[in-house]
C-alpha cells in the first residue's frame, strides 16, 4: 500500500528554498548597502570635523579667511563646495555642514533607490589660548625659588 500523502508534497522543499533564499539575498542586499551608507557618514564626518576644527583656528582674527580655510579642507577630503556649508556662530564658532550622495548597489533591486544621501554637521569653537607652566617658562620647580609667592 502506498502513501498518498508522500506523493503530494514533492517540490516543497524546493518552493520552501527559493522563498527563503530570496528573503537571505534581500537581506544580504541591505547589509552591503547599508555597510557602504555607515562608511560613507564616516568620511563625511571626519571631513566635517577637520574643516570645523581648521576654520575655528582662524575665527577670531579673520572671519573670511575662517570660512575660507574651512571649505579648502573640505575639498582636500574629496567634498564639492556646492555640498559643503559653512557658517559663522556666536563670536567664535564655526559651523560645517556636508552632504554626500552614496550610490545604492543592491537595493534598488528591491525596491529603493539608486542612491541615498548622507551627512554630517560640526561645530568648532576657538577658546583662545591657555597659559600654562611656571610663570619663568621653565619646567618643572625651580628648587631656588621655593617658598615665593606662586611656588610651593
Amino acid at each position: 500500500m502506498t502513501n498518498d500523502h508522500s506523493l503530494d508534497s514533492r517540490g516543497v522543499a524546493a518552493i520552501w528554498l527559493a522563498l527563503t533564499l530570496s528573503i537571505l539575498m534581500g537581506f544580504a542586499a541591505m547589509a552591503v548597502d547599508l555597510g557602504l551608507w555607515y562608511i560613507e557618514e564616516t568620511r563625511v564626518q571626519n571631513a566635517t570635523d577637520a574643516a570645523a576644527l581648521a576654520g575655528a583656528a582662524l575665527r577670531p582674527d579673520d572671519p573670511d579667511t575662517a570660512i575660507d580655510e574651512a571649505e579648502r579642507v573640505a575639498e582636500a577630503h574629496g567634498y564639492d563646495l556646492a555640498d559643503v556649508t559653512v557658517t559663522l556662530a556666536g563670536n567664535s564658532q564655526l559651523e560645517v555642514h556636508i552632504d554626500s550622495q552614496v550610490d545604492n548597489i543592491f537595493l534598488p533591486a528591491i525596491g529603493f533607490g539608486d542612491s541615498t544621501q548622507v551627512g554630517a554637521n560640526a561645530i568648532a569653537e576657538f577658546e583662545g589660548s591657555v597659559d600654562m607652566g611656571s610663570p619663568d617658562s621653565q619646567f618643572g620647580n625651580d628648587p631656588e625659588r621655593l617658598g615665593e609667592a606662586g611656588y610651593t
